[in-house]
């Protein structure tokens, strides 16, 4: 008979870890290894094993969700893997239901996730989430950006992570449900998009200041995963990723609420949500636009 069991991770576990994520995703070991270097913690994830043998694991990262003017703590559902030949046993949704355990006992109040699949929107809604976060989606060429950003300037400004944190939470603090993540998880989606061949791109005007998360180039398209700016430093923003990503097609991630590109776009679900404390406190039945972002993916 085999001895099942889940465990919280310990360093020993890391290349078995590595592997169960290379195989699962695919992945290049760099950003496999760039993670467990970085962003692991052992605390922070949940193995199951099988005669003590690591085959799936589900890391729970730490965040905070905007309610009511106040912060509430959650976890962010994130590499979520089974080895193939383990699968469609039910280890993940066992790991999911113990995670959700661990997350309320040390005192989260969500649990949130973003599929990787759409689907595995029904999966993971058997297990308690529910669609919740909106992203608003903006493809422009590469003649309607510059028109765009008529005006604007290269800018070589560099903000560091905490500057970006705090950029980043002043503009999404106004969205009941929205995600806030920490400077760790901001360093971590910077460091991991430049290891695939994006990079950051910030400006300034003033006192007001934007940044950009973009993809490298790929087949003529780029991914701005991220984008947020006050309305002054735009202009410069826009024209900088013109010159710093040449593409011929931008497709651009940003909150539903977000001010840039207003009136253009369209705006669907992009993560779910889990309520662990059966608290009569966030809503989850979108009546706004939350917005998750920096999923990490």
């Amino acid at each position: 008979m085999s001895r099942e069991r889940v465990v919280f991770a310990e360093q020993r576990m890391r290349e078995a870890l590595l592997a169960i994520w290379q195989v699962c995703f695919e992945e290049q070991p760099a950003p496999v290894r760039y993670f467990f270097e970085t962003y692991f913690e052992p605390h922070n994830c949940l193995v199951y094993e099988v005669n003590d043998e690591a085959v799936a694991m589900v890391h729970l990262l730490p965040a905070q969700i905007v309610h009511n003017n106040s912060l509430i703590q959650a976890h962010y559902i994130y590499a979520a893997a089974t080895l193939p030949e383990h699968r469609s046993k039910g280890y993940m949704s066992t790991l999911l239901n113990h995670a959700a355990e661990v997350g309320a006992k040390r005192g989260d109040e969500y649990s949130f996730l973003l599929p990787s699949q759409s689907d595995l929107y029904r999966y993971y809604g058997r297990l308690g989430y529910v669609p919740y976060f909106q992203t608003r989606f903006v493809t422009l060429s590469n003649g309607e950006l510059r028109a765009l950003a008529a005006g604007g300037r290269k800018s070589d400004l560099v903000l560091n992570c905490q500057q970006v944190k705090s950029l980043r939470n002043s503009h999404i603090v106004a969205c009941d449900g929205s995600v806030l993540w920490g400077e760790k998880a901001i360093s971590y989606a910077v460091g991991i998009s430049k290891l695939y061949g994006g990079q950051l791109i910030c400006s300034q005007a003033g006192e007001q200041f934007g940044y950009a998360l973009c993809s490298a180039t790929h087949k003529e398209n780029c991914t701005v995963v991220e984008i947020v700016a006050d309305e002054d430093a735009s202009a410069d923003l826009l024209a900088t990723i013109l010159l710093q990503v040449p593409a011929q097609t931008y497709r651009f991630r940003l909150p539903g609420f977000s001010s840039l590109f207003a009136q253009q776009g369209e705006v669907s679900t992009q993560g779910m949500i889990k309520p662990l404390l059966h608290n009569d406190g966030l809503s989850t039945t979108k009546s706004g636009l939350p917005y998750l972002g920096l999923t990490l993916d």
